[in-house]
């Protein structure tokens, strides 16, 4: 086993330290958009019925908190569903 300083021990665990919480808050990132992007689909199927695979699939791969947010506006407030898809290609 080679010989490992001092220095480069705490390096080494910074180095995870810093890893790992970066994970995490990508973690959290990951898990905030997941949750923004059901609550769209969760409006959407609540206000207008089951929500088809393609708008589903659009929805998903919006990928910013402030369109999802948008979005979950749009879903609440559009007087029908296509009111809702007419608007969903200004912000995907």
């Amino acid at each position: 086993m080679p010989f490992v300083t001092s220095f480069e021990r705490l390096s080494r665990e910074e180095g995870i330290r810093q890893g790992v919480q970066q994970g995490l808050q990508q973690g959290m990132a990951q898990g905030t958009l997941s949750a923004a992007r059901e609550a769209v689909l969760e409006a959407v199927s609540a206000r207008f019925g089951p929500v088809a695979a393609d708008v589903s699939h659009r929805i998903h791969r919006v990928d910013d908190p402030d369109t999802l947010r948008a979005l979950l506006r749009q879903a609440v407030t559009a007087p029908s569903l296509e009111a809702f898809l007419s608007d969903l290609p200004n912000v995907v």
